[in-house]
């Protein structure tokens, strides 16, 4: 299955859904990050780069399809 993430509510549902049993220190920073963005003290694109690490470090992450 694959699911898109479009934006940071998207993000936030994705990281509280993931299995704690598989969280550390990727998912602790990418799920501060997106914490951070939402309270406006960093830029939305620290929370994409960081959430793209996580996923990158997770082996979930898939390239968007080029048309």
């Amino acid at each position: 299955m694959v699911e898109e993430i479009e934006c940071l509510a998207d993000a936030f549902e994705f990281l509280q859904e993931w299995p704690n049993n598989r969280r550390g220190p990727i998912f602790d920073t990418a799920f501060r990050a997106c914490q951070r963005a939402y309270d406006g003290q960093v830029p939305i694109s620290v929370a994409r780069e960081a959430f793209a690490g996580f996923a990158r470090s997770a082996k979930i992450l898939r390239t968007p399809l080029q048309l």
